[in-house]
């Protein structure tokens, strides 16, 4: 009876956590943040849970993205390099740890890789009794902003690549599990994962128009481009067949109109 009993124990203290941890999950305040430029958009998103750590938390939704593309192509993504924040080289999604009932004030970093000479645009939606400021890392000589309700700040300075970003989450008045005003875009993990050697890959566009998805590798070399099509809206689903590819972390990104959103996936064979 007692090892029935050890064992049970054992089960909700280790088994349990260990598999909801596996398990991809809500966090607490998920901001959204749009990086614009031209007729480009990456959504960042920013936010705190209780499970959160300063590192890569894959159940939170976070994935660590391959090295910056070639020069000329368009990147935004969360990085740690001067906030010392080990995300490598660094995340569309970046969860802090912080509570309900507990004001907290956590800094991100934002770096972006232009495209060209067009101006570069911060959108946010931000909720009630939840506000942020967005400056350069000049201490605010150029980008100088506060952040409050759903705005945008334009940057006209093509040197500013990189932006300091400090939210302050007064949690008494979140809304749990508040999540913004959908863009409609959305790239779900492909499903299995790790798998050999087919995959599937769903995702959902809210109007008709052109969808591409490109393969890329772990240091962010395009390998190819395994759909392109006009779709009409709603969600959608493909086949990936990567038989011709060994084992290994890949990625996949999807581009639809401005939208552009990019996904890990593990082969093993």
């Amino acid at each position: 009876m007692k090892k029935i009993i050890f064992l049970s124990v054992y089960l909700l203290l280790f088994l349990v956590p260990g598999y909801l941890l596996s398990q991809t999950i809500k966090p607490l305040v998920k901001i959204p943040i749009y990086v614009e430029e031209g007729n480009n958009i990456i959504l960042l998103e920013a936010g705190i849970d209780s499970l959160a750590t300063d590192s890569i938390d894959t159940f939170l939704g976070e994935e660590e993205l391959p090295p910056l593309p070639p020069s000329g192509v368009f990147d935004a993504r969360f990085t740690g390099r001067n906030i010392a924040i080990s995300i490598g080289n660094g995340s569309l999604k970046d969860f802090r740890y912080g509570i309900a009932g507990e004001a907290v004030s956590k800094v991100y970093q934002i770096a972006i890789q232009k495209a060209g000479t067009a101006n570069t645009i911060i959108r946010w939606d931000m909720p009630e009794g939840i506000s942020g400021h967005l400056q350069d890392l000049f201490g605010g000589v150029v980008v100088n902003k506060d952040m409050i309700d759903s705005d945008s700040c334009i940057i006209t300075n093509n040197s500013i690549t990189e932006l300091r970003l400090e939210i302050n989450f007064n949690t008494v008045n979140i809304i749990h599990d508040y999540f913004s005003k959908p863009l409609g875009y959305k790239l779900y993990q492909n499903y299995p994962n790790p798998f050999n050697p087919v995959t599937n890959i769903k995702f959902e566009i809210p109007e008709a128009g052109n969808v591409s998805i490109s393969i890329f590798d772990s240091i962010g070399e395009k390998l190819s481009e395994i759909f392109n099509q006009n779709l009409n809206s709603g969600m959608h689903e493909i086949k990936f067949n990567a038989g011709s590819l060994s084992s290994g972390i890949y990625f996949y990104k999807l581009k639809s109109g401005r939208f552009v959103e990019i996904k890990k996936m593990i082969i093993i064979k």
